[in-house]
């Protein structure tokens, strides 16, 4: 110890010894009760935490909605769009196709009419260039033109015996013709505008004539007189057919009605609604029980003729119905209008058969054989054109 501390101060050397030790101490301790309070983490913590992984996606659960909002999930495959199931194989397609036979020119305006004589040799057709023509209906030579009327020609038809033929034309009378010799017979009057169908009762003694004057006029054959006029369209009566037992005539007008007849008494029986725009047409089937009939509203209509009842509506032409006509079998139908097609139609279901193209303008008038074999049609295109049709009759049997 240095000399000349004072006394009190002699013992700090030993004081601060202790206090040293005591130092030592404390810290020792603190060091040893720290590593009792602080556990090191473990290798595996350690790692998770330096290589900390996505987080886990929540499987979702049917009908459970998470307390959290949940991850984004991807969105799901669009399902595959479905294709629509191919259409029903349609009956036409059994319905072998029509073989154009010949196409007939001539005429040098459109073609508004095409009859065929009873016995299926002649084909008689009237047109806008005033004239009537007489073919050969097999080899579709011409065998006369038959020349008198002063304006177009809007209808032909043959006498059941085939022996006269009348026309109906815009100069508003009616011509009956010796359809051996062409000779002009007769030449009915009365009308006051366009005559635009002529149409036989099937005893052959009567002729029944629908004009544009809005009226029907009945003419004996044989004298030539003027029977009646049935009277009841507003509008021109475009189209006139006989029952097959000759007691109902029915027309069609642009009206759009079609009215039924009696023959004998010229009494209006009934009046048939349904066409939404003018009749073009109407014909009866050959039993007598369906009467068809063609409009501007691009219909073909089959009515119950006994019930008077709308049987069914064909629908298929994209234009209007011009002409319609039963097969000598009543088993077809066939139309033809302004979308310049025939379509044939099984006339017990409806179905269409076929479609028959060919034609460049609105096809006006159809007729078939009276064998049923062949279709004849006229068109604004100023041609005829001779259609094998037999397979497809035989299919719709």
């Amino acid at each position: 110890m240095p000399p000349g501390l004072p006394k009190p101060f002699r013992r700090w050397p030993a004081v601060a010894a202790v206090v040293v030790v005591a130092a030592v101490l404390i810290l020792a301790l603190a060091l040893t009760l720290g590593g009792v309070f602080r556990t090191p983490p473990s290798p595996s913590i350690q790692q998770a935490s330096t290589n900390v992984p996505a987080p886990v996606q929540p499987v979702p659960v049917p009908g459970l909605q998470p307390a959290q909002t949940p991850a984004p999930q991807p969105t799901p495959a669009a399902p595959p769009v479905p294709q629509p199931a191919p259409p029903p194989v349609p009956q036409s397609a059994s319905a072998p196709a029509p073989v154009l036979l010949n196409t007939l020119t001539g005429h040098t305006d459109v073609v508004n009419s095409v009859a065929f004589s009873p016995d299926g040799r002649v084909l008689a057709s009237g047109s806008d260039d005033k004239t009537v023509k007489l073919r050969d209906s097999a080899s579709g030579k011409l065998l006369r033109t038959l020349t008198g009327h002063a304006e177009s020609v809007n209808s032909v038809a043959f006498s059941p015996n085939g022996r006269t033929l009348a026309s109906g034309n815009d100069d508003t009378t009616i011509k009956l013709w010796d359809s051996a010799s062409g000779k002009l017979l007769r030449t009915l009057t009365g009308h006051t505008s366009y005559v635009v169908s002529v149409a036989f009762s099937p005893d052959g003694r009567t002729l029944a004539s629908g004009s544009r004057d809005t009226t029907i006029k009945l003419w004996d054959i044989v004298s030539g007189h003027l029977l009646r006029t049935l009277t009841g369209h507003t509008d021109h009566v475009n189209s006139v057919a006989f029952s097959p037992d000759g007691r109902v005539l029915a027309s069609g007008s642009w009206d759009s009605t079609i009215k039924l007849w009696n023959v004998a008494s010229g009494h209006l029986l009934r009046t048939l609604t349904g066409h939404t725009s003018y009749v073009w047409s109407a014909a009866f089937s050959p039993d007598g029980r369906t009467l068809a009939s063609g409009s501007y509203d691009k219909t073909v209509m089959l009515w119950d003729a006994a019930s008077h009842q709308l049987l069914s509506t064909l629908t298929g032409h994209t234009g209007y119905v011009w002409s319609v006509a039963f097969s000598p079998d009543g088993r077809t139908l066939a139309s033809g209008g302004l979308d310049k097609t025939i379509k044939l139609w099984d006339a017990s279901s409806g179905q269409l058969l076929r479609t028959l193209t060919g034609h460049t303008s609105y096809v006006h008038s159809i007729a078939f054989s009276p064998d049923g074999h062949t279709l004849a049609s006229g068109s604004d295109d100023n041609t005829i054109k001779l259609w094998d049709v037999s397979k497809v009759n035989e299919a719709a049997k």
